[in-house]
Formats: C-alpha cells, structure tokens, sequence
C-alpha cells in the first residue's frame, strides 16, 4: 500500500512531541510490514528506516500539491488539513491537543 504521513513537526523528536512520536513510529513499523511510505515534514527530518521517504515540506497550506497521486491513503494527525487532503482518501488521527470541543469534529466546516 502506499501511505503518506503528514508530519507538521520536525521528526524524529528529541524532546516532548507524542503526536510526532506517533508518527514517525508508525510510518517505521508500516514500512516494516511492506507498505511504501511517504512522511511529508519539514526540512531536516529524517527516519532511521531508510524505507521511509521524506519529502521535505515548509508549507503546509497547500498539501494537494506535494502528495502525489498514485497513493492509496493519505493519514494526517490534525483536523486542520482536512479541506486540503479531501481529494485523496484519507485518514485522521486525533491525538487529543487538536480540538478543545469534541463537537467540533462533526461541524461542517471541516469536511
């Protein structure tokens, strides 16, 4: 499968960072398994799994245009990216800092 990752944060962490903690030990344990993996972040991010691509990214306001377009599933970690990523199918995990209300999800606006 192919699967891109949206990391907004430089990976791996050295600090606190769950939600890229997250990520980055996902996309490792995804390519383990076999899949193609894509991890879109910032400059000067990196995975020790060298079946992990990185395309380095410093603006996140138009993602369409960096995700290509042969892949199966996009999975972003915040609620914001959802208008930007709607034309592939995609995939959202809350890590609970995105949204104060839990209602907020099911607002239009998002989707």
């Amino acid at each position: 499968m192919n699967i891109v990752q949206i990391c907004p944060a430089i990976v791996p962490v050295n600090n606190y960072g769950s939600t890229e903690r997250v990520i980055y030990w996902l996309s490792g344990a995804l390519a383990e398994l076999g899949h193609q993996v894509l991890l879109i972040a910032p400059k000067g991010s990196y995975h020790q799994n060298t079946n992990v691509k990185i395309i380095e990214c410093e603006d996140f306001s138009n993602l369409a245009k960096v995700i290509p377009k042969n892949v199966d599933i996009v999975h972003i970690h915040d609620i914001n990216y959802i208008n930007q990523v709607k034309s592939f199918r995609w995939l959202l995990t809350i890590h609970g800092s995105d949204i104060v209300n839990p209602k907020d999800i099911c607002r239009k606006r998002y989707l």
